[in-house]
């Protein structure tokens, strides 16, 4: 079969033998670009989804800090009844709702439909429960003369409303670590990739280069030769070495004016 093979290369004319040996160095440049381009496509994806996922575990804790500090605000100011104490609550009245936009953008960027749906279901969970726990605690600090008695239940339900919500916030940012960790394996595996597109490339290239000298030397060189030895069996009068190919070429062509000379001789 190779034998073959290497009968119809060497009947192949010239110029299409060059335009395959052109080939071949193109195909190995196209074949590591498109390797490189996905793996460069990859990591973006891969790092963009770490960063979101970075950004959206870092919000929640903000929130979560926020109203920590709101209702710790809340609860010295009715033991001391001293203003400065509410800063904390005023702090989260001011900052809340440009912190709760941003978890909303970032849940409705979330890409793929069911987690943005499954994360769009516990951040409604979690704005319910920011919004009964700062209105509870609007409520509480004006209510400084109250007796702790009457206080206790608004007490009670605060630390309810809050316990609840920093269940949905670790559960949700419990899911953000889990991505990251899984984007950061993901970074790990395309990287592999890369490693591997390299060798790979590398390997094809020696290959494509072994096939590209093989080819030239059965193509060009090898018949080059034959022709040598022809002219100079006929120029010393013997009987040619090699018969006439009949490629279609202008070095066939040669061979054959050969030929024919030496038949006449």
């Amino acid at each position: 079969m190779m034998s073959g093979l290497v009968k119809r290369w060497e009947e192949f004319p010239l110029k299409w033998k060059g335009v395959v040996l052109a080939v071949l160095p193109l195909v190995v440049l196209l074949l590591s670009a498109s390797m490189a381009l996905w793996g460069n496509r990859q990591r973006e994806w891969t790092e963009n989804a770490l960063a979101h996922h970075i950004a959206l575990s870092n919000s929640l804790e903000d929130v979560q800090f926020l109203v920590v500090n709101a209702e710790t605000g809340i609860r010295g100011y009715l033991l001391t009844r001293r203003s400065e104490f509410l800063e904390p609550y005023r702090r989260a009245q001011r900052e809340l709702p440009a912190q709760r936009k941003q978890l909303e953008q970032l849940v409705a960027s979330e890409p793929g439909a069911e987690p943005r749906q499954e994360k769009t279901s516990r951040l409604k969970r979690i704005e319910t429960l920011l919004s009964a726990q700062m209105k509870n605690l609007s409520g509480l600090q004006g209510r400084t003369m109250l007796s702790s008695a009457a206080l206790l239940p608004r007490l009670e339900q605060s630390k309810r409303n809050m316990d609840n919500l920093r269940v949905e916030l670790r559960l949700m940012r419990h899911t953000e670590e889990g991505l990251m960790n899984q984007r950061l394996s993901d970074i790990t595996r395309v990287r592999r990739w890369d490693y591997l597109g390299i060798a790979l490339t590398l390997i094809v290239g020696i290959i494509a280069r072994a096939v590209w000298v093989y080819l030239f030397n059965t193509g060009f060189s090898t018949r080059l030769e034959r022709v040598r030895d022809n002219v100079k069996a006929r120029e010393r009068g013997e009987s040619l070495p090699y018969d006439a190919t009949t490629t279609p070429d202008a070095l066939g062509e040669l061979e054959r004016e050969i030929a024919a000379l030496a038949s006449k001789s």
